[in-house]
């Protein structure tokens, strides 16, 4: 009898132990510990916690007041929220389409409004040495093509260097074409084709990776890092509406050794407390063989928080006149443009690149893209997410359905999308599939070199005005946007094990009315849990 009741003591005993919390030294002190705070997680429970401890910048806690007590040590940071919201940092895309001078005409459409930008730059730059930029379209020129006259009335003393939309073209003004040492004599070639009168004289149009690289290496070094002069700022404003994660962050790809070297110099001085994902944009016509190349490139300019991970093109919104001028001037017979986008796609997935491409109104529908979408919505090479953006919402259906391709649905295209039938039930195309919503830095004309990202509570308050449920809205910029870019088991929720990047905000987006949520504020950000804003 004596035997028995103590071992239900015993038992008593162990079991009261299993049940009470761990002693406070069992376990190493938190850095930081919150409380007291209303934490919507966005785990696949989408859990509500209230405390949160982290260590060494991840998460090491979540859950209730009395369980993260055991995190609390002397030297522990402990912060009472009053029952305030925390979130994950925001993950959201970066429109800084630009090449070293600032000079973006990717927005405009006649080449009047080039002109006019270049001329904008020129007067209030009087300084510069050489203007460069990007973004022009062969199809605004329609029957007429890029022409040196065209900017030499602009400016013919300093050199004019403006790369095309999709990287594969140069458009240059008389003195660009002098410091780059080409006259009539200069052979052309399909790697560095020249664009010539017909009495023989450079018109100002060039093509091909050779071309590219010639009119690059006239870029002073010390414009090589232009990009990153403002990025302490740039950073400053995204931490402010709650970003921690940047994607299709363009750079530019430099064959030099000292460019890149000096490019990733800057990277790793000024990148700090955001993470970055990056693209290089490549022609469409870009040799396979080149893709070792941009693989090389990437890793070694790249770091924990600013890696290169997709390429980017642009499919001409003209494409199905699309044709190569080699092949009209030179006679040479090229690949069309459905096998060239076929091989990009291999290539690049071959190398561990996503591809990143917008997908032209009205070419899929024509039939002239509908084998490469389809292609990029059934395969998965190396086990890479490609992304498709600008994307028609019939095809939808079709894209998330796999697993292997994400789509990027910009605000502005909101109220053209059928909101109650991509949000109904568990068989919804959103609420199970991959669906990822990136603010258009294009909205209401806003475009510089501080102005290139949209604020995502904004964006929340636009998807819910379209009866998109905010939580949905949420989690399409945190665990989804984590997903299409391979960081959705790093960060993008608030779970044990990942990054502690997260937001405090003065108000509850989950509880309030939907015409409030535009007023309410980040007041701080963390990222690996360091607070910086």
């Amino acid at each position: 009898m004596r035997l028995a009741c103590l071992l239900i003591s015993l038992l008593l005993i162990a079991c009261e132990r299993a049940e009470s919390p761990l002693p406070a030294a069992s376990v190493e002190p938190a850095q930081h510990v919150l409380r007291n705070a209303y934490i919507y997680t966005v785990d696949p429970a989408r859990s509500i916690a209230s405390a949160m401890a982290i260590r060494d910048g991840r998460i090491v806690y979540l859950g209730n007041e009395n369980g993260v007590n055991r995190y609390v040590g002397v030297h522990t940071q402990v912060n009472d929220l009053k029952g305030r919201l925390v979130l994950p940092g925001f993950i959201q895309s970066i429109s800084n389409n630009t090449d070293y001078s600032g000079l973006d005409l990717s927005l405009f459409q006649s080449v009047e409004a080039y002109q006019n930008k270049i001329q904008d730059y020129i007067l209030n730059n009087p300084e510069a040495q050489i203007v460069v930029g990007r973004g022009w379209k062969m199809e605004v020129f329609g029957d007429d093509e890029p022409h040196k006259a065209m900017l030499d009335q602009i400016n013919d003393l300093v050199p004019i260097i403006m790369f095309s939309a999709d990287h594969s073209y140069v458009w240059t003004n008389s003195e660009a074409i002098a410091a780059a040492g080409i006259d009539m004599s200069t052979n052309s070639s399909t790697e560095n084709f020249i664009k010539r009168s017909d009495d023989g004289i450079p018109i100002g149009l060039f093509q091909g990776r050779g071309a590219v690289s010639v009119f690059s290496s006239l870029i002073p070094e010390d414009k090589v890092s232009k990009e990153f002069h403002n990025l302490s700022e740039l950073k400053d404003v995204a931490l402010s509406m709650g970003v921690t994660t940047l994607h299709s962050f363009h750079i530019p790809f430099f064959e030099s050794e000292n460019k890149a070297e000096k490019f990733k110099k800057s990277n790793s001085l000024e990148n700090r407390d955001v993470r970055i994902r990056a693209f290089l944009t490549v022609p469409m016509n870009m040799p396979s063989d080149r893709f070792i190349s941009l693989r090389n490139y990437a890793d070694k300019i790249s770091s924990d928080d600013f890696k290169v991970i997709a390429i980017s093109f642009v499919i001409p919104d003209s494409i199905s006149n699309y044709n190569y001028l080699i092949q009209d001037e030179l006679g040479e017979s090229v690949k069309d443009t459905s096998a060239w986008l076929v091989d990009l796609f291999h290539q690049a997935n071959l190398y561990k690149f996503q591809v990143h491409f917008s997908l032209p109104e009205g070419s899929y529908e024509s039939g002239i893209l509908r084998g490469q979408v389809e292609k990029l919505i059934n395969a998965e090479y190396q086990g890479v997410r490609n992304i498709v953006s600008n994307i028609p919402e019939f095809l939808l259906v079709d894209l998330l359905e796999k697993n292997n391709a994400a789509a990027i649905v910009y605000e502005g295209k909101l109220p053209t999308f059928n909101v109650d039938k991509l949000t109904e039930g568990t068989g919804s195309y959103m609420g199970d599939k991959i669906l990822f919503f990136a603010g258009d830095g294009k909205l209401e004309g806003q475009m510089n070199s501080l102005n290139v990202i949209r604020d995502p509570i904004s964006i929340i308050h636009t998807g819910a005005k379209h009866k998109v449920p905010v939580d949905l809205m949420i989690r399409l910029l945190t665990i989804r946007g984590a997903y299409a870019i391979h960081l959705e088991n790093e960060v993008g929720s608030l779970e044990v094990g990942k990054w502690a990047d997260f937001i405090v905000l003065d108000g509850n987006l989950l509880k309030i009315k939907s015409a409030e949520i535009d007023k309410v504020r980040v007041l701080n950000t963390y990222y690996k849990g360091r607070q910086v804003y």
